[in-house]
């Protein structure tokens, strides 16, 4: 199923073993350019399609006598292929004309796979990393892109959640990781050193809840967020949630200091009013995770009750419409 136009979608392919032809396809990825890589799971191949403007069109198969069944696939520019092979236990790398280039040992069904990388037009991290969905949905790992070696492993059940389903996996601009959990139906987030963020979504088909989601994609540069869920999918934009949220005043250094967990890199902006003095006082992007900020208040503004107004917007196109705004009332001495 893919959009051929802003308004209408479109299906291509049916169930066989030739030429537009899938059998128990399973992940997806493509390329700005308009190259489309489908692990055919069921045939053992990887599938090269290609939509030049509205149709997608049937290229060729890549290795066919590789792979026993590809479960996800990821490219980076110049069509390097990393596989995940839920059978054969690993993840391997291939070029477009089938030749193996690496095999990743050291695993155990291997489902979704995402890629970053300095050469990725959109990657904000330049990083060389690949993450991968692996312990059949029970963990993450993050892996060296240039060499398969480990960086750094995440169980579920580490987490509280030995129940968890873990399906595919997909990077922000900023290398980090949402992933679906199909039995919890929430998306699971992961900075881009795969550090636990937060875990958003409950079970049911209101809003803020999934429908057993499965499949995921971004598109880095604006922040869109395509989601597959068992019958039907959401879009979204990536925001940023804050917790444990707490705001003092010092008056000895004559600064506010804010202390939050953000869920993304956000800016931060604080304002303060008072009779005599209105004016922004900070605005500055921190990363993502807990952070302390001090906004230091001018010696132009005199002693006595302010509002503080702190203005916590994402970094990506959605800031108009997705900031968080908190109030205080302080006394400036």
């Amino acid at each position: 199923i893919y959009n051929s136009s802003m308004q209408s979608l479109a299906l291509y392919g049916k169930k066989g073993h030739g030429v537009g032809e899938f059998w128990d396809p399973r992940g997806i990825c493509a390329t700005p350019d308009g190259d489309v890589y489908v692990a055919d799971m069921g045939n053992h191949r990887v599938v090269h399609l290609f939509i030049p403007k509205t149709e997608l069109r049937w290229v060729g198969t890549i290795g066919d006598t590789v792979f026993e069944a590809p479960f996800d696939i990821a490219v980076v520019p110049g069509g390097t292929l990393y596989v995940t092979d839920y059978t054969k236990n690993c993840v391997i790398v291939i070029d477009t004309s089938g030749k193996i280039i690496d095999i990743w040992r050291g695993f155990y069904h291997p489902r979704g796979i995402d890629v970053d990388a300095s050469t990725i037009r959109w990657s904000g991290s330049h990083q060389e990393v690949v993450v991968v969905v692996d312990s059949a949905g029970k963990a993450v790992k993050l892996l060296d892109r240039r060499t398969g070696d480990l960086i750094k492993c995440v169980s579920m059940a580490q987490l509280g959640m030995p129940d968890a389903d873990l399906q595919y996996v997909a990077l922000d601009y900023l290398g980090n990781a949402y992933v679906p959990d199909s039995i919890r139906c929430q998306i699971h987030k992961f900075d881009n050193k795969l550090n636990y963020i937060v875990s958003v979504g409950e079970c049911g088909t209101a809003d803020d809840q999934f429908d057993h989601p499965r499949g995921i994609d971004i598109w880095r540069r604006f922040g869109q967020v395509i989601i597959s869920e068992r019958s039907g999918a959401q879009y979204f934009w990536v925001g940023v949630d804050v917790k444990d949220f707490n705001l003092s005043y010092d008056a000895e250094s004559r600064n506010i200091v804010l202390d939050f967990f953000v869920t993304e890199a956000a800016y931060v902006s604080v304002y303060i009013k008072g009779k005599e003095f209105d004016r922004r006082i900070y605005r500055h992007r921190v990363p993502i995770g807990r952070r302390t900020v001090y906004a230091r208040v001018p010696s132009a503004a005199p002693p006595g009750k302010y509002e503080v107004k702190v203005v916590i917007e994402p970094t990506y196109s959605s800031y108009h419409y997705l900031q968080k705004e908190f109030t205080r009332k302080v006394e400036i001495h």
